[in-house]
C-alpha cells in the first residue's frame, strides 16, 4: 500500500516550516527528515530540504571542533558551533513565519532545494 503524502496548505505551510527550523534544534535532524519523507507542499519541502542540510553540516562542524579539542581550538568551536546553531535555527524559523525560505550560510547542498 503506497503511503499518503500530506499536503500542507496555506498559513499551515508557514506554520509546519517554522516548527521545523525550530524542533531542529531539539531533534536534530529527525523533524526535517519525517517533513521531507510525509509531506508534498513544495515550499514545505524546500525548508525540510534546508533544515536537513543545516543540521548534517552543523553535526559535520561539530565533529571537527571535537577532533580539535586536542589543540585547546575545539574547546572555543564546540560552543561557539551551538550557539551559531540556535541562532541559524531561529533565524530560519522566523523567515519561514514571513513565508520566505531561508537558506543556511555556511551549509554544506546535501539536498537540493527549489522552493
Amino acid at each position: 500500500m503506497p503511503k499518503k503524502r500530506v499536503k500542507a496548505v496555506g498559513s499551515d505551510s508557514k506554520t509546519l516550516a517554522t516548527i521545523i527550523h525550530i524542533l531542529s534544534v531539539i531533534t536534530w535532524f529527525v523533524t526535517p527528515l519525517i517533513v521531507l519523507y510525509s509531506s508534498s507542499d513544495k515550499k514545505t519541502l524546500a525548508h525540510a530540504k534546508n533544515a536537513l542540510n543545516w543540521q548534517i553540516s552543523f553535526t559535520i562542524y561539530i565533529i571537527i571542533s571535537l577532533a580539535l579539542t586536542p589543540v585547546v581550538v575545539g574547546y572555543i568551536l564546540l560552543p561557539l558551533v551551538f550557539l551559531i546553531n540556535l541562532t541559524f535555527c531561529f533565524i530560519a524559523a522566523i523567515k519561514a513565519s514571513n513565508n520566505v525560505v531561508w537558506s543556511y550560510p555556511a551549509s554544506i547542498k546535501f539536498f537540493k532545494t527549489n522552493p
